[in-house]
């Protein structure tokens, strides 16, 4: 998510409070404004926060199709009344209050209250999708008995006091249609006695003493999952996650793999640019990269008597002129940026749909590995500006990522 401004409206558009943040990271992120805003009991508030031009946003349909209820704060279900219509959002690029609204929406936006007695409430946690845009985006939250604090605005849910629990990951791993979450999570006190939530966004949800559910959804497609850890002294925290399913026989998924791993490129901010495709020009000065397929191979050995199992050969090669300065930090900053992609690709990285892993000790094929070469490319643009007729060489290294993915074409009876 790129973002730039988080804010808090009254419900007439009234501008409360707003405050420039700098994103960092991956998963949920919490800002507090610079000064608490008093807030009123059976009041609704819009809580929103405002794209970049290039920025991603989170969104869950349907997620205030009925109330969404935390402690004291509410998350109002859509059409209750004109008024307090949720699932807001407007375009344009600049803060303005959302007016807005589609699907009974959830942006990915929450807020965080302090009620009288000093105990923080988040009013609501679900699930994540990809979309793109330039809009202001919102989730309204109304206290439902007592005065309380409005004390930050986030994408997420924050722990709800000292001592409630805090989950620290939920991990999806897919099967076909089936998909095995884990749900880790620490309390400074004790998980003795706690409760694990799941709610699966298809309507189902499961609880158990035990912190890992499985469960088969009825077609494929982008699922929203809402995880909930409560102690015995019934505190929670809440944490969303989402994976994307394909039917077995249904074909690679290769767009969503090239998504997630373009997806973690961007996140490490190391590029200047990144193209989901070879580019025919290498772009101009500084750091670049390019992800695209370079092969994709049926594996006999792993296949079954009636699904294909296929490696596919993601490439995502690095460009930096040899223009660059000092030119001895060349090596080194290459190195570098190849040492953390690698550590990413071998870490936990969920690509959904059917993808079994990275094939990253190389069982079927070429490992995950780096190879370093040059290539020269006429007309690159050189530091004034001016285009180098005769060719420039240009430093690159090629990170082959073999991905492994179950189940992808139906033989023939």
């Amino acid at each position: 998510m790129t973002f730039s401004t988080v804010a808090l409206w009254n419900i007439t558009g009234t501008l409360l409070a707003s405050k420039s943040v700098t994103p960092s990271g991956t998963g949920w992120l919490e800002f507090l404004f610079d000064s608490p805003v008093a807030i009123d009991a059976a009041t609704p508030y819009v809580a929103g926060y405002l794209l970049t031009s290039s920025g991603r946003y989170g969104v869950t349909s349907q997620r205030f199709s009925s109330d969404v209820v935390n402690g004291i704060l509410t998350g109002t279900a859509d059409g209750e009344t004109t008024a307090t219509n949720n699932g807001r959002f407007n375009t344009g690029g600049t803060l303005t209050f959302p007016g807005d609204e589609f699907n009974k929406s959830w942006y990915g936006v929450d807020v965080m209250v302090e009620d009288n007695a000093g105990q923080d409430e988040v009013a609501t946690g679900a699930g994540i999708a990809t979309a793109y845009g330039t809009a202001t985006v919102s989730l309204q939250a109304m206290p439902a008995s007592g005065a309380g604090i409005a004390a930050g605005v986030g994408t997420g849910a924050g722990t709800q006091s000292s001592n409630a629990p805090t989950i620290t990951g939920v991990q999806l791993t897919a099967s076909g249609l089936t998909v095995t979450a884990t749900i880790s999570a620490t309390d400074n006190e004790s998980l003795s006695g706690a409760t694990y939530f799941i709610e699966w966004g298809d309507g189902d949800t499961d609880s158990s003493a035990t912190n890992v559910f499985q469960h088969t959804y009825a077609t494929g497609g982008l699922k929203a999952i809402l995880a909930r850890v409560t102690d015995s002294t019934g505190l929670s925290d809440h944490h969303a996650a989402a994976i994307r399913l394909v039917e077995p026989g249904d074909g690679l998924g290769i767009r969503d793999i090239l998504d997630t791993i373009v997806s973690y490129v961007l996140a490490s901010g190391y590029f200047d640019s990144v193209n989901q495709y070879e580019p025919a020009q290498v772009p101009g000065h500084g750091l670049h990269s390019a992800v695209w397929v370079d092969s994709i191979m049926p594996l006999a050995k792993h296949s079954g008597l009636t699904l294909t199992t296929t490696r596919v050969e993601i490439n995502q090669c690095i460009y930096s002129s040899m223009e660059q300065e000092p030119p001895e930090d060349i090596e080194s900053v290459m190195a570098e940026i190849v040492d953390a992609m690698i550590a990413t690709y071998s870490g936990d990285i969920q690509l959904g749909g059917n993808v079994k892993c990275i094939d990253l000790l190389g069982m079927a094929g070429q490992p995950l590995g780096a190879q370093a070469g040059y290539i020269n490319t006429p007309g690159y643009a050189n530091r004034t500006g001016a285009r180098n007729q005769v060719g420039t060489d240009v430093r690159v290294m090629n990170i082959t990522i073999p991905v492994i993915v179950n189940d992808v074409w139906a033989h023939a009876a």
